[in-house]
């Protein structure tokens, strides 16, 4: 996806339900992995669905809000480094000019999904994860995730519903009764 058309994106989700910023969707999108020098030019993506949230302010989150006033945070935002806002939920890497999607971790319990590929095709982690660099081992995060994806590496951006969900389960029920 580019600029435009995440905006696109956006812009049909609002007008679809009425949701607004700090929202929770569902966003795809698949990178390149890092990986060690040997294996340069491999075809090694990580493809990743995770339930988020978007035009949160960082500074209005609850446990930015309770760093601050316990000291784990300094006492005022001192800005992103490196980047500028492109609009309420786009940034720009003043390095490249690439622009990133700012994402926050979604507020319902939701399993992030990842999946490795070689040239497409889905592969085991640990068949390969000898060919890629140490930050792209899992590590354990819990609590409140702030981070930027770039936009072209998005594939995909899916509105969330827990109607939806309602109405899926009486469906299955409904078919489990015979009716």
């Amino acid at each position: 996806m580019n600029a435009i058309q995440i905006q696109q994106a956006f812009d049909g989700i609002q007008n679809f339900d009425g949701i607004q910023n700090g929202a929770n969707i569902y966003v795809e999108w698949e990178r390149l992995c890092k990986l060690k020098k040997a294996y340069v030019g491999l075809p090694l993506t990580k493809h990743i669905r995770m339930l988020c949230r978007i035009g949160v302010r960082y500074d209005n989150i609850n446990e930015v809000q309770q760093g601050r006033v316990d000291g784990t945070l300094p006492a005022e935002n001192a800005g992103l480094r490196g980047f500028e806002w492109h609009d309420s939920r786009t940034l720009r890497n003043l390095r490249n000019g690439e622009i990133y999607l700012r994402l926050e971790s979604g507020t319902f319990k939701s399993k992030t999904e990842k999946e490795y590929r070689l040239d497409g095709q889905v592969i085991e982690f640990d068949d390969y994860k000898h060919m890629m660099l140490s930050s792209e081992m899992p590590k354990k995060k819990e609590g409140h995730l702030t981070f930027n994806v770039k936009v072209s590496d998005i594939i995909a951006i899916h509105k969330f519903s827990t109607t939806n969900a309602e109405e899926i389960k009486e469906g299955e029920e409904m078919q489990e009764d015979g009716i």
